[in-house]
């Protein structure tokens, strides 16, 4: 814990007492020496204080080893206080001025983190591409035509991180899975941001609908008879009492809602 230089008369030699020597003897009957200062260390027979290497730190003087930079902090070359590891980080026990970084698809507004597992996936909606995203603003919106899961790393994601939006489905910026098409609406196609339009006169969508004419099931179809489907139309709306439907009219006909007839 101390370092002797030319030889000195004590093994514990403080500058302080070596100077009020001095004054008794000439310069150079007198050897140099002192304890070891903080962020040093001095071995047995040091001639000088050494800086602690980096990953070690000495926050009290006179240490002839050095401690290790203990986890969740890191310790650059002559650290006498360990620093928080820094967000979007994470230090093991000996970290020096090389930090771990959290991996694409995690990210942690966090200091102090002291492994891995300890950041977080990327929340679904977003994608996380790089390393070290160390803030909420950082993070990237999941782009329109897409929809991302928590995790995700890219901008074009693959199951399980999300996907390409499908027909029948739209997906604006930011989506964290696929919006069914809107009721009165169509999807006709993979990778919609928005709905392709409003299903057609004779016809009703109620939801997830991928053609604006569907042919009949479940929630879509071709308007029935005794009904009337305008344009956008969720369901069937019944003829007015008194009114009908002409059975012939389907198809491109049909599109003419007012023409029921009264009997």
């Amino acid at each position: 814990g101390y370092f002797c230089v030319l030889g000195v008369s004590t093994a514990t030699p403080v500058q302080a007492d070596l100077l009020d020597v001095r004054e008794c003897h000439e310069v150079s009957d007198v050897g140099t020496g002192d304890i070891c200062p903080a962020g040093s260390f001095c071995p047995e027979e040091s001639p000088s204080a050494q800086r602690c290497p980096a990953g070690s730190y000495s926050d009290v003087p006179g240490l002839a080893e050095c401690k290790e930079c203990p986890e969740g902090f890191y310790c650059a070359r002559g650290t006498i206080n360990p620093e928080p590891c820094k967000a979007g980080h994470f230090c093991p026990s000996g970290t020096g001025t090389t930090l771990g970084k959290c991996a694409p698809g995690t990210w942690s507004d966090n200091t102090g983190l002291t492994r891995q597992e300890e950041c977080e996936p990327c929340p679904a909606g977003y994608y996380c591409p790089s390393k070290a995203i160390d803030s909420r603003d950082k993070l990237l919106k999941c782009p329109p035509k897409y929809y991302c899961h928590e995790g995700c790393a890219t901008s074009q994601p693959n199951d399980p991180f999300g996907g390409f939006c499908d027909r029948g489905y739209y997906c604006p910026e930011g989506s964290d899975s696929m919006v069914e098409c809107t009721a009165g609406h169509y999807c006709s196609s993979q990778g919609l941001a928005v709905v392709s339009g409003l299903c057609e006169p004779g016809y009703y969508c109620g939801g997830g609908a991928t053609s604006r004419n569907p042919v009949t099931e479940g929630k879509n179809g071709k308007c029935p008879q005794g009904h009337y489907c305008e344009a956008g139309s969720v369901t069937p709306t019944p003829c007015p009492a008194g009114t009908y439907m002409e059975p012939t009219l389907t198809g491109k006909q049909a599109r003419h809602i007012n023409r029921w007839k009264t009997p």
